[in-house]
Order: C-alpha cells, then structure tokens, then sequence
C-alpha cells in the first residue's frame, strides 16, 4: 500500500496541531442531540444495522420488535426502515423497552426544508423518532447520486442531530482492474473532507463498507477482501480526522450478511459491525445476526 502523499500528511499534521492550540475542538460535533442514548460510547460494541429498503419487515412491526427485543444488550442496534414506516417503528422500539435501539432514515434531502417534493429533511426525520440517517448506498449512488450530494447530506445530517452512517465501496471493475482503494480513497475524502476541522464525535458517525458486487447477490467478499478494505478505509479516515478518531469511529461491512456467515465477518480486526440487508426482514434472521456479533466481542474479551 502507497505510503501518504506529503500533502496529505501535512493537512494531518495541521489539523492536530490546530486542535492542540485550541483553534479547534477535537471532539467538537454538528447539532446538539446524542444520536443513540446507549449510555457511555463504546467503540468496541459492535454496530448492526438493518436496512429494509423498499420493504416492511417480514412478520410485521410489532412481532418483529417483540423478538428483537430479546436481542444481546452488549450490541448497538439500529433500523432503517422506509420513511413511512419510521414513526411506527420509533414507537414500537419504545413500547417494547429498548429505547438504545437506533432507528433512521435510508436517506435525507440536504436542505432543511422547501420545495421539495417527495423528500425528506433532517428535521423531519428527528420530528418522525429518528435518530440516524443512511447516506451514500451504492442503490442510491447506482441512481445517480454524486460524491457532492453525499458530501452535503453528510452535512445535513449531522446538522439536524442525528447520527450518519456513511456508505463507499467499489464496482466490480474497480475492483477487477486494481482500483478499489482509490475508488475508497476517492469517495471517503469527498464525503468527509470538509468535516475535517469540525469532526463529529465518533458515536455520530459510522462508515459501511459495502462492495457494489456483493449487494442483494448472494455473493460475499471474502474474509480478506473484507479486513483489507476495512483497514484501508480506517487508515484514510485517520487521514482526515487524525488516528484516535479513526479507532473509535465504527466501520461495518454491508455486502449479503447472513446468520451463517455473521459471526466470521465479525471476527475481522477492523470489522466493527454490520450493515443487514434482505436478512433483516425477519426478526430472528437478524436476532442471529446481532446475537452473533455480540457473541465475537464477548470471546475477544475473555483473559
């Protein structure tokens, strides 16, 4: 792997020595509300995510926040149900008793109000129960989302007071032809460089890292494909931010998780959750899933 360009480590540098001075706060976040109140923030608990997308989970609502419920305490769960369905889900997440869950939109329009037909702001999201917001998925990105649009809904986001879980990852031609960390590098310093001298604190962000060709086919990167990209996209982070920020933000792998095959993903170093997709329709599927993952922390752990 090429070492840091000389301007890239200068920028570090200045940054830190920024911070030091006081010019700026490291630890410094948009907007003022926690975006999970799990209680103190602990980057070694993994983060499981479910995205529904255009589909409601499979038993309906209640049943499914009924199972999840029972789901291990010692993982951040979080749901991205359709816009539709995210008050019904914020108020189910309630009745059941665990309000840690983190529930959010699949997207955000990055103007906190207007004309915008079909869309929905930040605010809105928070006015819905929402506490986070899914940015940049490679389906979105496939439709024409650009590296500026995801750079401003980051911003958005971030400015309403929800937590944003920031998606990047490589087409199957990046990655036959030899390309993926630049495509990473590329998408990451679009998406995060401008929040380089106010950096959210770890807790409100997270990055999925979610190869196009193993999205909804059933194909899965392997284990070292997976470490590798994982630990390249934390190395860029820390290039941004600075490498204490880089350990504590979270990254998880999105790309045909399953129960069978939860538990290996997991147990890579730099892998620090999960981004769910079809098998988070069903709520045992995706109880697994989380149980799983709690499941790798707890060995890591042990003496």
């Amino acid at each position: 792997m090429a070492e840091l360009e000389v301007a890239d480590l200068i920028e570090a540098v200045t940054r830190r020595v920024l911070a030091q001075l006081g010019q700026v706060d490291p630890g410094r976040s948009h907007g003022d509300v926690s975006a999970q109140a799990t209680g103190p923030y602990d980057p070694t608990r993994p983060l499981v995510a479910a995205n529904w997308k255009m589909n409601a989970c499979a038993e309906g609502i209640v049943p499914y926040l009924a199972d999840l419920a029972a789901a291990d305490t010692a993982v951040d769960l979080l749901l991205f149900p359709p816009a539709v369905l995210l008050r019904a889900v914020a108020d189910e997440v309630i009745r059941v008793g665990r309000p840690d869950f983190g529930v959010g939109s699949q997207d955000l329009h990055p103007q906190p109000n207007g004309a915008h037909t079909g869309e929905h702001s930040g605010a809105l999201i928070r006015a819905a129960g929402g506490t986070w917001t899914l940015v940049g998925h490679s389906e979105r990105r496939q439709a024409g989302e650009t590296d500026a649009q995801v750079c401003r809904k980051i911003h958005a986001g971030l400015d309403a007071g929800l937590g944003v879980m920031v998606c990047v990852g490589e087409s199957i031609e990046a990655r036959r032809t030899g390309a993926t960390f630049r495509v990473l590098r590329n998408q990451l310093l679009a998406a995060l460089g401008d929040t380089a001298l106010q950096p959210p604190a770890p807790q409100r962000l997270a990055v999925a890292y979610e190869p196009l060709w193993a999205i909804g086919t059933g194909e899965v990167a392997t284990l070292d494909q997976i470490q590798e990209a994982t630990a390249f996209v934390r190395r860029v982070v820390a290039e941004i931010y600075d490498f204490a920020r880089a350990r504590d933000i979270r990254v998880v792998y999105g790309g045909s998780v399953k129960p069978g095959n939860a538990r290996e993903i997991m147990s890579e170093p730099d892998v620090n959750g999960l981004l769910v997709g079809g098998a988070s329709l069903k709520g045992p599927s995706f109880r697994a899933i989380a149980d799983a993952s709690a499941l790798v922390v707890a060995t890591r752990r042990q003496p």
